[in-house]
């Protein structure tokens, strides 16, 4: 059975450093990268390619509302590659 493979988002690396220890323990569940919310998203997805993607959203900074995650989304698929237009 294949790991299954997680993206941390959160701009606190304090955050990202306590999910990434509690996820690589879990048998099964590999964190493949972190990104600080919205600025490396896009380019995250692309890099590593995550199944899941772990967003801190008490740490989000207020007005933010996810739409990042949508935009940085769009247009891409797990499968491997751009998704079908």
């Amino acid at each position: 059975m294949n790991d299954l493979r997680v993206l941390i988002v959160a701009d606190d690396p304090l955050a990202r450093a306590g999910l990434a220890a509690l996820l690589s323990a879990q048998p099964g569940c590999v964190v493949v990268g972190q990104a600080a919310e919205d600025g490396d998203l896009s380019s995250a997805l692309d890099v590593y390619r995550p199944q899941v993607v772990v967003w801190t959203w008490a740490g989000s900074a207020p007005g933010r509302t996810g739409g990042a995650l949508g935009r940085a989304g769009r247009g891409w698929s797990s499968a491997g590659g751009a998704a079908p237009r």
